[in-house]
C-alpha cells in the first residue's frame, strides 16, 4: 500500500503547487467525508445498539480534550517562526521540547484522573486512550515539520491513509466481536499508519535553542490555544456530560445525528480553507473591500448547501436516520432538527472566525470562542440532566448562535458585513419550492422504503438546483469558477 502511495506522491509532485494543494484538500475532504459516513453506517448496522458507537464517540471526545492539552496551541506558532530557513531548526527544536513536556504532563493528568473516567475503564478503553494521545502528539510534531517546510499536501494524504486504515481495522474488529474496544483500536491503528507515512518526510537535526525561542512560541500560541481550545471544549463537553449523566447509548443517539447534520458544512469548510490565504494577502495589501465582497459571497455559497439540507433534512430526518443507521436512531429525529439548525449557525462562525484570523486579530476570535465556551458548560449542566440528548442539542445550538454573534460584533468594526441579499433571497425561494415538491412527493408515495426516500432526496435536490440556476443566472459560471480554483478540471459537456 505504501509503495502505491509513494508512486502517487511522486506523480502529484509534478503538478503545480496551487493546483496540487487545492486538489488534495478538496479530494481528501470528499474522500474522508464519504468514508466516514459509510463506516458509521456499517458500524451501526453491524452492532445494532447505539451504545457501541456511543462508546467510540465518548472515547474521541476525551481524546480531543487531552490532545488539546498536549498540543498547547504551539503548532501554528512553530510554523510561523519556521518561515525564515536560518532559524527553522532552532525553533522546531524548541517546539519539540515543549511538545514532549506537554505530552508528559497530559499523560500524567490523564492517569491522575483515571478513577473519574469510569465509563472508559469499564469498557477497557483507558489504555487505548493513553496510546491515542501519545500517537496524536507524535503525528502533530511530525506534521508540523512537514507543513512548516512547505509540504502541506503530504498531510492531506496522511489524513486519507489514517482514515482508510481506521475504517478497515474497525470493520474487521466489529465483525470479530471486539465491540467498542475494537473501534478504539482502529482509531489508534489509523493514527499510527498516518504517522508511518509522514516519518520519512521529517528529515530534521535537533539543535540547541535559547530560552527566547521557547518564550516566543509560548507567547504566540496563547491566543491560538484559547481560540481552538474554546471550540474543542464546547464541541466535546456535551458528549462527556451525556456519558456522565445518561449512558453511552444516549451518546450514540446524539452523535450519529450530529455526524449526519455535519454534511451541510462541507462547502463552508472548503471555502474557509481556500479563502484564508487570499484574505491574508489582501489584508496585507490594504484591500479590505475585496475581503468584504468575497466574504459575503462565501456566506451565500455556504448557505447554498446548508439551508436546503437543514430544511429538507428536518422534514425527512426520521426516515433518513432509520434507513441509514437503523431503527434505534429514528427516535433522535427531534435532535437532528436542532443540530441541522446549529450547522447553519456554524457557517457564520467558521467564516467570520476565519476572517478575524486573516485580518490579524486572533485575540478577537479567541475571545468569541472563550465566551461561547463559558456559556456552553452551564447550559449543558442545566439541560442535559433534565432533557438528555435534546437538552445537549439545544445547548450547542444556543452556544453556536452566541459564538456567531460575538464573532460578528468583533469583526464589524474592521470590514463591511453586508450580505448578498439577492443571492440569499434566491436560495430561500429555491429551498421553499424544493420543500413543497418534496412534501407533495411524499404525500403521493409514502417513504416506506429506502428507494422512495432516496428518490425524494434526489427529486428535492434536482428541483432545488434547477430553480436556483433559473433564479440566479450567474450561479453556474460562479460555481464553475470556484470549482476550478480548487484545482478540479470539469469535462466540457458539464
Amino acid at each position: 500500500m505504501f509503495s502505491f502511495l509513494s508512486d502517487f506522491t511522486a506523480r502529484l509532485m509534478r503538478v503545480g503547487d496551487v493546483q496540487r494543494q487545492s486538489f488534495l484538500h478538496f479530494g481528501t475532504s470528499v474522500a474522508v467525508m464519504v468514508l466516514g459516513f459509510l463506516s458509521t453506517m456499517a458500524i451501526t448496522h453491524l452492532t445494532g445498539s447505539p451504545s457501541v458507537p456511543g462508546g467510540l464517540f465518548l472515547f474521541l471526545s476525551y481524546l480531543g480534550i487531552f490532545s488539546l492539552i498536549s498540543s498547547g496551541g504551539l503548532g501554528g506558532a512553530a510554523i510561523a517562526y519556521m518561515s525564515p530557513v536560518k532559524q527553522r531548526e532552532e525553533y522546531f527544536s524548541a517546539y519539540l521540547a515543549l511538545r514532549i513536556l506537554l505530552l508528559v504532563v497530559s499523560l500524567f493528568v490523564l492517569v491522575l484522573f483515571a478513577p473519574l473516567l469510569y465509563d472508559l475503564s469499564v469498557t477497557g478503553l483507558f489504555p487505548w486512550l493513553l496510546g491515542a494521545v501519545a500517537v496524536t502528539s507524535l503525528s502533530d510534531i511530525v506534521g508540523t515539520w512537514v507543513y512548516g517546510t512547505g509540504r502541506a499536501g503530504f498531510l492531506q494524504i496522511s489524513t486519507l491513509v489514517n482514515n482508510l486504515i481506521r475504517i478497515i481495522v474497525q470493520t474487521l474488529a466489529v465483525v470479530a466481536g471486539f465491540g467498542v474496544a475494537g473501534l478504539a483500536g482502529g482509531v489508534v491503528a489509523g493514527l499510527v499508519a498516518g504517522l508511518i507515512y509522514l516519518v520519512p518526510l521529517c528529515r530534521f537535526r535537533p539543535v540547541l535553542f535559547n530560552a527566547k525561542a521557547a518564550e516566543n512560541l509560548i507567547r504566540f500560541s496563547f491566543w491560538s490555544l484559547l481560540a481552538s481550545g474554546g471550540m474543542v471544549l464546547y464541541g466535546n463537553i456535551d458528549t462527556i456530560l451525556l456519558g456522565y449523566f445518561a449512558s453511552t447509548s444516549e451518546v450514540g443517539l446524539y452523535r450519529i445525528p450530529l455526524q449526519l447534520a455535519s454534511f451541510s458544512l462541507f462547502s463552508a469548510l472548503a471555502l474557509q480553507t481556500i479563502l484564508y490565504p487570499k484574505f491574508v494577502a489582501w489584508n496585507n495589501e490594504g484591500r479590505r473591500d475585496l475581503i468584504s465582497a468575497y466574504l459575503a459571497s462565501a456566506l451565500s455559497y455556504s448557505l447554498l448547501l446548508a439551508l436546503p439540507v437543514c430544511i429538507g433534512g428536518s422534514y425527512l430526518g426520521g426516515r433518513l436516520l432509520y434507513f441509514l443507521y437503523g431503527s434505534p436512531y429514528e427516535a433522535a429525529w427531534p435532535v437532528l432538527i436542532l443540530l441541522l439548525i446549529t450547522q447553519v449557525a456554524y457557517v457564520f462562525v467558521y467564516l467570520w472566525s476565519m476572517a478575524l484570523g486573516a485580518l490579524g486579530i486572533p485575540r478577537a476570535g479567541a475571545m468569541a470562542a472563550l465566551i461561547a465556551s463559558v456559556v456552553n458548560i452551564p447550559l449543558n449542566l442545566i439541560l442535559i440532566p433534565g432533557f438528555g440528548i435534546t437538552g445537549a442539542a439545544a445547548a450547542i445550538l444556543i452556544t453556536v448562535i452566541v459564538h456567531a454573534c460575538c464573532a460578528y460584533k468583533f469583526l464589524k468594526p474592521h470590514i463591511r458585513l453586508t450580505p448578498d441579499f439577492r443571492a440569499l433571497r434566491s436560495i430561500s425561494l429555491a429551498t421553499g419550492i424544493m420543500v413543497v415538491c418534496v412534501v407533495c412527493f411524499v404525500a403521493l408515495i409514502p417513504p416506506t422504503t429506502v428507494e422512495v426516500v432516496a428518490a425524494a432526496v434526489g427529486v428535492g435536490g434536482g428541483i432545488y438546483l434547477l430553480t436556483l440556476i433559473r433564479l440566479e443566472h450567474g450561479i453556474d459560471s460562479a460555481l464553475r469558477r470556484m470549482i476550478q480554483e480548487m484545482g478540479i478540471v470539469l469535462p466540457e459537456w458539464l
